[in-house]
């Protein structure tokens, strides 16, 4: 888990990984300890799947990640601009 201070107040950073079971469901792992790093690796281990989405919670914002974790952990290529 993350933690900073802004503006005297803490303020915690974690990542949600959601997972698609069809018609089983869905299901969001959330642990604040886990780092990005520890997110990228789990993927590439396939600990993961099917990732329906990945957000990265920090500062009041909701950042969806997906896109680069899967990229990151190999999955594809990504175009930069």
């Amino acid at each position: 888990m993350v933690i900073s201070r802004k503006r005297g107040a803490m303020t915690h950073s974690y990542y949600v990984v959601c997972e698609d079971y069809g018609r089983a469901g869905r299901e969001a792992i959330v642990d604040p300890e886990e780092t990005r790093r520890g997110v990228v690796d789990r993927i590439r281990n396939g600990d993961y799947k099917p990732i329906n989405f990945i957000h990265y919670i920090h500062d009041g914002v909701c950042e969806d990640v997906t896109n680069q974790f899967l990229a990151e952990a190999g999955f594809y290529e990504t175009v930069e601009s």
